[in-house]
């Protein structure tokens, strides 16, 4: 098997921006994504750390040192782009400045022991995974929210005031956006724990509950068309932008004959926190650049 690699590079002390290096790797006793840097660092004397347990990115996925090479081109194919954990925060190549993410357990500090802030150095890429710090870096974090539901779970005596603790962060669990599309080979009861935990802070709802209508946003519905039906006039010279959560083939299919002008955006697959919304009363992200000029929104 061959890879094409690109390998991010960075010395705070020398660069002024990250780069990357192109690398072209003939698999042979190559197996894991740790292994691979190693076969590379012969070549560019990286820094990072070695170890089965280091955490690293892989095409915008967090995967671990011990992960199958093959279980990640399976994922994302045959050229990889590999990154640490926080471009933002790189030090040196693959290693970073992890202040941020050790400061935060200081917000539930009288609640944790020595056991949960070594618990705690395990949730390292559930913090830095999160979408949610990449758009407002005062974020508790997702590891606090892991480790303060653990806590709870086995400690009942402490779930009032740490739930009450945890409702005071201005930018608190109402913010979690899913990691399941973002870490390799996630244990999706890490969503259930944190979804039950918002569920105490009386901040959950489901999602057809939510209030997602914008004040200057027009809401159309299309309805339902059980027979064919004819287009008299279309979207010629018309500036629409429509958004719908769920792929609708109907209204796609509509949308086609109205000669409407269709633009994908990368922010369409950004993870949200819907069922937090009314909670946080926090805008989403728009799935468009908001200055073009546009007639009407229509946002499902």
């Amino acid at each position: 098997m061959k890879l094409e690699i690109s390998l991010f590079r960075f010395d705070k002390d020398s660069d002024y921006l990250p780069y990357y290096t192109k690398h072209f790797i003939k698999i042979n006793h190559e197996q894991t994504i740790l292994d691979l840097l190693k076969t590379c660092d012969i070549e560019k004397n990286l820094k990072f750390k070695d170890s089965a347990d280091f955490d690293l990115v892989v095409n915008g996925i967090f995967v671990k040192g011990s992960n199958l090479i093959v279980d990640i081109v399976n994922k994302v194919g045959k050229d990889l782009t590999i990154e640490p954990i926080s471009i933002r925060r790189a030090v040196k190549d693959f290693i970073i400045n992890d202040d941020d993410f050790q400061e935060k357990i200081s917000f539930i500090d009288a609640f944790v022991d020595v056991e949960h802030k070594e618990t705690y150095q395990k949730l390292k890429r559930y913090y830095y995974a999160s979408e949610t710090l990449n758009h407002e870096y005062n974020y508790i974090g997702d590891s606090v929210l892991i480790l303060a539901a653990d806590i709870i779970k086995n400690n009942k005596a402490v779930e009032k005031d740490l739930l009450k603790k945890l409702s005071t962060h201005e930018v608190g669990a109402a913010f979690h956006t899913t990691l399941e599309n973002r870490i390799l080979h996630f244990d999706i009861q890490i969503e259930e724990d944190i979804k039950n935990l918002q569920k105490k802070l009386g901040i959950y709802d489901e999602i057809e509950n939510q209030n997602f209508r914008l004040e200057s946003t027009l809401i159309i519905n299309f309805g339902y068309f059980h027979e064919k039906y004819e287009i008299k006039h279309d979207f010629k010279d018309f500036n629409i932008a429509y958004y719908n959560s769920n792929e609708n083939q109907q209204a796609s299919e509509l949308l086609s004959q109205l000669n409407a002008k269709k633009v994908n955006y990368e922010t369409a697959n950004l993870p949200l926190a819907r069922n937090t919304y009314n909670a946080n009363n926090y805008s989403p992200f728009l799935p468009f650049d908001t200055n073009e000029n546009l007639n009407v929104i229509i946002k499902y």
